[in-house]
């Protein structure tokens, strides 16, 4: 009787066993879910979305579980050293005067003067309807061309396509002063050819101009110009340009006759350039000298020449900056 109560029990047992091994291995396999689908959470400032019936944490979000919705940075430009240089911040950290739009800072900008980047000069020794001009070396686009030309006579020059007179003055059919500008495309090449219709001898400059203000926004000009008679002082006009006060590259010209070569440029002017097409009755001078200077107008000085022989025109030119 004792045996049989030992059998029953160990039957009992491993009925136990067995039905709670089968309650574990059902309970991970039909495992109750963690939440249902659309739901979400937070914990914290952790925000978590139910997917596949279990929580999956998102970080924080913006506008979630209380973390504030962060503003985007905006770009803005200071300027310093006269560079406007772009920034990233926050609109509320702005200020109307440390930060600013492109446009507002660019217009605050101080333009520089223009630059005489490279020059040449050339003549013609012999009485000729075409005159090889000379160009300065390493033309680039965009650069402004200048040449002064001076020839015997009252002679009105024809430039090539492209050129734009903008002073052509004569001294009582003695002598005649011509100066063109040009936006340069890179492709002038070595010279040009100037056209006058009565053969005779010439002298001319040409410059290459960087830092200038695109012509179509405001070109080059000159003054009226002033022409005489024999004298050893030879003064240019005052010119006030359209444009207004700016940093302008002023330059100061001179013809004339019997190639006088000046002596010196007006006060404050440097650069002084005088060439001729040789010493006669027939022949002819050019003379350029430059200022930087932030003005409304300008009035050079006067041009000194040894030699008060034969008649003169001169006059201003003003380079407005970029």
């Amino acid at each position: 009787m004792v045996r049989k109560n030992k059998k029953t029990q160990k039957i009992i047992i491993g009925v136990v066993i067995a039905i709670l091994f089968i309650g574990v291995i059902s309970f991970l396999i039909f495992k109750a879910p963690e939440c249902n689908s659309g739901e979400d959470k937070c914990d914290g400032s952790i925000y978590y979305i139910c997917q596949d019936e279990k929580w999956v944490s998102q970080g924080e979000i913006a506008g979630k579980c209380g973390v504030v919705e962060e503003q985007w940075k905006e770009t803005f430009y200071r300027l310093a050293n006269n560079v406007c240089s772009a920034v990233s911040i926050y609109p509320e950290d702005k200020t109307v005067n440390d930060y600013l739009t492109l446009e507002d800072c660019q217009s605050q900008i101080d333009a520089e003067f223009p630059v005489i980047a490279s020059s040449s000069n050339s003549f013609e020794a012999e009485k000729v309807v075409n005159h090889t001009i000379d160009l300065p070396d390493d033309i680039s686009s965009g650069d402004l061309l200048i040449i002064f030309f001076s020839t015997y006579r009252n002679n009105v020059a024809t430039f090539p396509d492209g050129w734009n007179k903008f002073f052509e003055v004569s001294q009582e059919r003695a002598i005649t002063e011509t100066i063109a500008w040009k936006e340069a495309t890179g492709l002038e090449g070595d010279s040009i050819i100037v056209t006058i219709p009565i053969a005779q001898k010439s002298a001319h400059i040409s410059y290459r101009i960087t830092g200038a203000e695109d012509p179509d926004v405001q070109s080059p000009e000159a003054s009226i110009g002033v022409v005489g008679g024999w004298g050893n002082f030879l003064k240019p006009d005052s010119l006030t340009p359209t444009g207004g006060s700016k940093r302008y590259l002023w330059i100061a010209s001179y013809s004339k006759m019997w190639g006088i070569l000046s002596a010196n440029g007006p006060t404050g002017y440097i650069d002084l350039e005088s060439y001729n097409s040789g010493v006669g009755y027939n022949d002819v001078s050019i003379g350029t000298a430059m200022r930087e200077l932030e003005a409304l107008s300008e009035k050079p000085d006067r041009f000194h020449v040894p030699d008060p022989t034969g008649s003169w025109v001169a006059c201003t030119v003003a380079i407005p900056p970029k």
